[in-house]
């Protein structure tokens, strides 16, 4: 009766353990899945900082009021420094955000301008489709990051991330 009774608990214990590791392992995925939604991210941010710059010095002639174009060099600079380190992903955030919206301040102003010329459209299209691509990475980073989160934040899952040090991943808005 007794060696019966052990290999119960013997059997039960096993099964935990094997669960447990199981739910370590899929926690472990999910965080190396995030990394490499983040990355393929900042791939995409650091061409749309680059396609920016590029479509800024082509039309910086023809916008009257420089301040705009500079405020968003600036921002680029600090984003660009920001994302080679990784450092702060909320931050960078922050910032291609704000460089998005000066991007479109510049559009709407080249829009409403006089000046229309080929260069100018090419440069629109080529920035156009910088942004589907931007958003459609950022579709998928949001995804990855919510699975992860779910796994951060639920038991007993949250205890590994806890003793792993895994944090949830900022979203993208």
């Amino acid at each position: 009766m007794n060696i019966v009774l052990i290999e119960i608990i013997t059997i039960i214990v096993l099964l935990v353990c094997l669960w447990v590791a199981l739910k370590y392992i899929m926690l472990v995925m999910k965080k190396y899945k995030a990394d490499i939604a983040f990355g393929i991210f900042y791939k995409i941010l650091m061409e749309q900082y680059n396609i920016i710059s590029a479509f800024m010095e082509n039309v910086k002639i023809m916008l009257p009021d420089g301040k705009i174009i500079n405020e968003t060099y600036d921002l680029i600079a600090k984003a660009k420094e920001l994302t080679i380190k990784k450092d702060g992903n909320e931050r960078i955030i922050g910032y291609a955000n704000a460089i998005t919206e000066k991007a479109k301040q510049i559009f709407i102003l080249l829009n409403n301008s006089e000046v229309k010329n080929e260069m100018l459209l090419k440069e629109l299209e080529k920035y156009s489709n910088s942004v589907k691509k931007f958003n459609v990475e950022k579709e998928k980073y949001n995804s990855v990051a919510q699975k992860l989160k779910y796994y951060v934040d639920v038991f007993p899952t949250s205890l590994m991330a806890r003793l792993m040090h895994i944090t949830t991943m900022d979203f993208m808005k």
